[in-house]
């Protein structure tokens, strides 16, 4: 146990760590460590490791190779790409190198800081799970229902049956069957897939399905490519289709 405001230099392999308030740990040999970090300010130098941040929690992990698990409110920045961070509280912030591979479990959230970039993450969002991730280009992969993402110009593909919403301009929205998507913001791309259900607010959308059911929000703008669809327009909304027929169109707003 690494004491408050204290130092430590560290060979060896395999050993169990805690990291106190403004503590620091130096590996100079050796990998396999476990660290808990219970403090705030902490550094953790080391590789091929694993570091949990408890819950309030702020920790420095520099080093490569490293599993990194964030908990509720949890401060984590991480300096190697090759690092892997879980998030498995809410309220998490992440500091990340581009290229950095995040999971947010089922019910977890966190937002990502513009620090080295953090553009390139690869995210995996497990159901019910939030990311904020507005800095640079990013892919995001989607299981389960009751996401929330917060993007731009990134790359999304959903599992079937999966679900999210997603906040942002000039994303890219992929979906196979089943899925529930709701975009706003600007720009966007949503290829829907089939037995899609999506809900459109915002301008310059563009919705790629066939035999889905669209709701297109008020004052908002999409064009549309394929058949079939059911598609319910607000007040001061706008569809165009740009290819396709056989489309049935709801109108309940004005305008």
């Amino acid at each position: 146990a690494i004491g408050p405001s204290s130092w430590t230099y560290l060979a060896g392999s395999n050993d169990a760590v805690t990291l106190g308030n403004s503590s620091s740990l130096y590996v100079t040999s050796g990998t396999g460590h476990t660290v808990d970090v219970t403090g705030t300010n902490a550094t953790a130098q080391v590789s091929n490791s694993t570091v949990v941040a408890e819950a309030g929690s702020a920790v420095t992990v520099t080093g490569t190779n490293d599993a990194v698990t964030a908990k509720t409110n949890a401060a984590v920045s991480v300096s190697a790409a090759s690092d892997t961070v879980d998030v498995v509280g809410t309220g998490v912030q992440l500091y990340l190198q581009n290229g950095t591979a995040v999971t947010v479990e089922s019910g977890a959230g966190a937002v990502t800081q513009a620090w080295g970039g953090g553009s390139g993450l690869a995210v995996t969002l497990k159901g019910n799970s939030s990311i904020v991730a507005a800095y640079g280009t990013n892919t995001v992969a989607v299981s389960g229902t009751g996401n929330t993402a917060t993007l731009q110009s990134s790359s999304v593909t959903l599992a079937a049956g999966a679900g999210i919403a997603v906040a942002g301009s000039s994303s890219t929205i992929n979906a196979t069957t089943g899925a529930t998507i709701a975009i706003s913001g600007s720009y966007d791309t949503v290829n829907a897939g089939s037995g899609a259900t999506v809900s459109v607010a915002g301008s310059y959308h563009t919705v790629n399905a066939s035999n889905d059911t669209i709701a297109i929000g008020p004052s908002s703008w999409t064009y549309l490519a394929g058949s079939n669809d059911a598609v319910t327009l607000g007040n001061s909304s706008s569809l165009y289709v740009t290819s396709g027929t056989g489309h049935t169109v709801d109108v309940t707003g004005t305008n």
